[in-house]
């Protein structure tokens, strides 16, 4: 799967369009839902995890 980012300064913060996702420093952020709502969001699964910059990149 592809996991592409894009934002002007990536070192800082992005947004992964494809999985809907904020970037920060590189790595996925957690999705600010509440506990209780039991969501499958991309962010939950994967924070923490490095984001793959791809030359899809603008």
């Amino acid at each position: 799967m592809s996991r592409t980012y894009y934002n002007v300064n990536k070192s800082k913060y992005s947004f992964d369009y494809e999985n809907q996702v904020w970037v920060i420093e590189g790595k996925y952020q957690r999705c600010e839902h509440p506990e209780s709502m039991d969501c499958k969001c991309y962010g939950k699964e994967h924070a923490g995890e490095k984001a793959t910059i791809t030359v899809h990149c603008h």
